[in-house]
């Protein structure tokens, strides 16, 4: 079977699924009625089935359709589809494991499509900070940590870990480098991100993952205010050096917001710093 075939095939089995079938949100506080997201689904697959010239590309490799939802969603399912194989041979289950998880992506195509004009994303884009974060120490230490993804044990260790160096050589700031699972939802901000991050001892600071933008950015613009987070991006210095942390999500051009770029503002603002502070060493 093509992949274009799999996929379709996974979709048409979505789109016959009665509501309630296919599980719940699984606590990631998306906010959408399964009935709505498979409204849209099986709307996308109507029209599929109407015109079979909406796919374009190769079967076998890439592939797209002249379909806003079908079109996330096959970028979804393509950019994921390993990781869906290798859970679906994980058991005597794993065929009912790459549906779930096929499901959530397919989900997630509906959520960014339905957010896809948030004023929230022009609200975020205009979050220029107005301060830099000084910390005033010849040294100072900053650990970063990687996706936050979900709350879980895998999690539960790494914030044990940096708890545990902290108390014996203390961060100034931890930086999270963005991506809170699965569509940036508040539940999901909350539960996944804000609430484990809180109490793991330095100050927190996150950026901006594409994942944190799918159901637009409300949730980020509000871990902003929590965190007392002076933007989107920012500066980090003391009196040697000058860490510039970037934002290379929101400008990004396509829906999924992962063909990273920087926005003219954003770079103006870098242009700033640099002339402002000379003599430092940037990172």
């Amino acid at each position: 079977m093509t992949q274009q075939k799999d996929f379709e095939t996974l979709l048409t089995s979505i789109a016959n699924a009665p509501v309630g079938s296919l599980g719940s949100d699984d606590g990631n506080g998306t906010g959408i009625d399964e009935n709505q997201v498979l409204h849209e689904i099986r709307l996308a697959k109507e029209r599929l089935k109407a015109d079979p010239s909406l796919f374009s590309g190769d079967p076998n490799r890439f592939f797209t359709y002249d379909d806003p939802v079908l079109a996330i969603m096959a970028y979804l399912y393509q950019s994921h589809a390993q990781m869906a194989r290798v859970v679906g041979v994980a058991g005597p289950e794993g065929a009912n494991l790459q549906e779930e998880t096929f499901w959530k992506w397919a989900k997630t195509g509906v959520y960014m499509w339905r957010s896809r004009n948030s004023k929230s994303y022009d609200t975020l884009m205009g979050k220029t900070p107005r301060e830099d974060i000084v910390i005033p120490k010849e040294v100072m230490r900053i650990g970063v940590a990687g996706d936050a993804g979900y709350f879980g044990q895998a999690q539960t260790n790494i914030i044990y870990k940096i708890r545990e160096i902290h108390r014996n050589r203390p961060y100034d700031l931890l930086v999270h480098l963005g991506d809170i699972y699965f569509a940036g939802h508040g539940e999901e901000f909350l539960k996944h991100f804000l609430a484990p991050f809180m109490n793991v001892g330095p100050r927190v600071l996150t950026l901006v993952g594409n994942h944190d933008l799918y159901m637009g950015a409300d949730s980020f613009l509000h871990a902003l205010k929590v965190l007392k987070q002076p933007g989107r991006y920012f500066c980090i210095e003391n009196p040697h050096w000058r860490i510039a942390c970037l934002d290379t999500a929101l400008p990004a051009s396509s829906i999924t917001r992962n063909a990273g770029r920087l926005d003219e503002g954003q770079l103006d603002w870098l242009d700033s710093r640099l002339i402002k502070m000379t003599g430092k060493r940037t990172f």
